[in-house]
């Protein structure tokens, strides 16, 4: 077997070195430049094809992910409006006796928290905001974790604060307000 240094070319033990066009086994020399060009631009545009191909997948799941959240957010301020009485009995049971000043705060919350998620206004700072209002909440309503509807309460809520810091720290994504801003800012600025 032939070993040969990188930088000249000779062999270790003696014998007379490849041939130039063997040496660069990483790099294949063609002989029709043009072929090679042709076969570069080819195997570029099919990467840039892969490559937009996985970003619309992406901010497709991200956008449904997005609107997920914010009806979820949506569908609890609802269910707590249309069982207004009963979640005002729940929480007064829990100890709140202030509990029918507490409920319409927390609706108001969620769904201006939901509508703004939805339209992606905001969503950075919506997401935090909903991301405190659930550590409060836990802690308010699920605080005795010997219960196992508590537990699974509390668990939900970490599993919803992970996708709300999620979207904290991505933004809006495509399909927002926040995206229309930043384009037409974009736009304007580099007129």
């Amino acid at each position: 077997m032939i070993q040969q240094t990188a930088e000249s070319g000779v062999a270790v033990d003696g014998a007379r070195p490849p041939p130039e066009h063997h040496r660069a086994m990483s790099r294949p020399i063609h002989h029709d430049k043009a072929a090679a060009a042709m076969a570069v631009a080819e195997a570029e545009r099919g990467q840039d094809d892969a490559r937009r191909a996985l970003e619309s997948r992406q901010g497709l799941a991200y956008l449904l992910g997005r609107i997920f959240m914010g009806a979820l957010f949506l569908v609890t301020a609802g269910a707590k409006v249309l069982r207004f009485d009963d979640s005002v009995a729940a929480l007064r049971d829990l100890g709140m006796y202030d509990s029918h000043l507490l409920l319409p705060v927390a609706i108001a919350v969620e769904a201006i928290g939901a509508v703004l998620l939805l339209a992606g206004y905001k969503v950075r700072r919506i997401a935090v905001g909903l991301s405190v209002y659930l550590v409060i909440v836990t802690f308010l309503v699920s605080f005795d974790l010997a219960s196992e509807m508590n537990a699974n309460s509390a668990v939900s809520n970490l599993g919803i604060m992970a996708g709300l810091l999620m979207l904290a720290a991505y933004g809006a994504g495509k399909g927002s307000v926040d995206a229309a801003i930043e384009r037409r800012n974009d736009l304007r600025f580099s007129a």
